[in-house]
């Protein structure tokens, strides 16, 4: 996959757009809303994807989707509106989560 910043489009290779398409083609409706939330929240699908397919914990896909704010707040400190919504958006996070391990038990 072609990395993407900002809100610009970033066209993928057909390859990859298959792979991908293969990939979610086994997920239910259900499945698909949490893949839906977890990418919403990290910004990332492949994130949200490594935790269905249990290659990354939630944790670590959490902690991967926040790099860059984590080494801003070593730099500058942490902001206590951000942090409180950071805290929120993981709880979300980790529900979606929850749900997809409930799903595939």
């Amino acid at each position: 996959m072609r990395l993407a910043e900002g809100v610009m489009h970033v066209a993928q290779a057909p390859s990859s757009l298959d792979a991908l398409g293969k990939r979610l083609a086994g997920f239910d409706p259900w499945s698909l809303a949490a893949l839906h939330v977890m990418t919403g929240l990290s910004g990332s699908a492949l994130l949200a994807l490594a935790v269905a397919l249990g290659r990354l914990s939630p944790e670590e896909a959490w902690a991967a989707a926040h790099v860059d704010e984590d080494w801003q707040i070593s730099q500058w400190g942490e902001d206590e509106e951000a942090k409180v919504r950071r805290e929120s958006r993981w709880r979300d996070f980790a529900a979606a989560a929850r749900m997809l391990e409930l799903l595939r038990a």
